[in-house]
């Protein structure tokens, strides 16, 4: 991880996950793994509703409006289209913008506006 510059590894299966996570310039942590319950209730299953997500294509700073007094690109609870502007990642002074890939609904925003962000990283869970 520390080679490949990642913080975060998730691994999902089945009925379990394992997550590792590794903050910068610390040591090597212990994997956790989640194991979920089978669901009791077969009559019924819910649908599952598979999630995106948008990343970020880029180091840089992430802001979820084109100003900080305009009103954000998206929020949670909206629906979005592929080519859909949903942020911007500022990397060396340029203002690079983001843009969903699929349709669906923001379910998440997941970094705050202003904060650092990695190549990669999630920014908004789209459902």
């Amino acid at each position: 991880m520390e080679r490949d510059g990642l913080t975060e590894v998730e691994i999902a299966e089945q009925d379990s996950r394992i997550r590792v996570v590794r903050a910068a310039g610390s040591a090597p942590s212990v994997p956790v793994q989640d194991a979920v319950a089978p669901s009791t209730n077969d009559l019924d299953p819910e649908p599952e509703v598979e999630s995106h997500y948008v990343t970020s294509p880029m180091p840089g700073t992430f802001y979820t409006a084109q100003s900080p007094d305009a009103a954000p690109f998206v929020s949670v609870g909206e629906v979005v289209k592929p080519g859909k502007i949903v942020g911007i990642v500022e990397a060396m002074k340029v203002m690079n913008e983001i843009k969903c890939e699929f349709s669906g609904t923001v379910t998440k925003v997941l970094v705050p506006n202003g904060s650092p962000v990695e190549y990669g990283q999630k920014l908004f869970e789209i459902q």
